[in-house]
């Protein structure tokens, strides 16, 4: 007859034979383990730092959108010791992207870092640069151009011997009058402008003249929130069967593109120099 302490025995019994989970300390990190578990005693990882009130050490990749905010970020969590500065430049191009890395090879300490916070920005070109060069060398017909001039009027510049903003707006007002017109001849001023003859369809008889300047100039930013650039640009026209056509050409916008790249790595420099953080020129591969 079975008494009732033979079930303990035999939980007791089972207890002792059957192979046990075994937990594996990490002395490392905290909250953190390494559970055996049979009969193949395959190794399960648990890290419960999620759940604790602060991470073991700060981590992350944090973009930003302009180069104050990037600057100031640096400037609050780097240290000299182990921060880094990149710069990847194409500056023919004005293609510009900066990184920092907060916790890269310590080299006071002389040991290596987990690398993986770091810091993003890539400057963006200014809706004024993106207009101006998406029409650069695209003709246009009399009107559009004139309406072309209307809407970016605020980015003419002045300076000698240029059309002033009112002057490239009366030039405007009179394309959009005289687009119905067929235009007969032309002549080069002194002032290096045109002056061009036309006829009205509706009065044949009579010839009228329009003066038309050669080239101006516009002051823009080229990447968004930096500095202002001023870039000259050369007018040019068709005759086509009587009606003109208008487009302009840029001087060497890539010279300004590329002042203003450096410009701005001009600019981050003397932002983070207080920090002592170096920046190289190239990519760093963890970010």
């Amino acid at each position: 007859m079975s008494t009732s302490t033979e079930p303990q025995n035999l939980a007791q019994t089972l207890a002792e034979h059957m192979k046990q989970p075994q937990t594996l300390l990490d002395d490392s990190a905290p909250h953190r383990y390494t559970l055996a578990l049979p009969p193949g005693w395959t190794h399960h990882q648990i890290d419960e730092e999620r759940y604790q009130a602060h991470p073991r050490r700060a981590t992350g990749k944090f973009r930003f959108d302009d180069l104050e905010s990037f600057a100031l970020y640096l400037k609050r969590h780097s240290d000299k010791s182990d921060t880094t500065a990149w710069c990847k430049a194409d500056f023919p191009k004005g293609q510009l992207s900066f990184s920092a890395v907060l916790n890269d090879h310590d080299i006071d300490a002389d040991y290596p870092g987990h690398r993986d916070w770091s810091a993003h920005w890539s400057p963006a070109k200014s809706e004024e640069w993106k207009t101006w060069m998406e029409s650069d060398g695209k003709p246009m017909s009399q009107v559009d151009f004139a309406y072309f001039i209307e809407r970016n009027l605020k980015d003419i510049a002045t300076g000698e011997g240029l059309p002033t903003g009112t002057q490239m707006l009366q030039m405007a007002t009179n394309m959009e009058i005289t687009q119905d017109s067929k235009f007969k001849s032309q002549a080069k001023l002194q002032s290096g402008g045109v002056r061009l003859t036309y006829i009205d369809d509706a009065d044949e008889a009579t010839e009228k003249a329009m003066e038309v300047f050669s080239k101006f100039a516009i002051g823009i930013q080229v990447f968004r929130g930096g500095e202002g650039f001023r870039l000259e640009a050369r007018l040019r026209y068709r005759l086509n069967q009587g009606k003109l056509l208008f487009w302009y050409e840029l001087v060497r916008p890539d010279v300004t593109l590329e002042a203003a790249a450096q410009k701005l790595v001009e600019q981050l420099r003397a932002e983070i120099a207080d920090t002592g953080v170096p920046m190289y020129f190239g990519e760093s591969a963890s970010t």
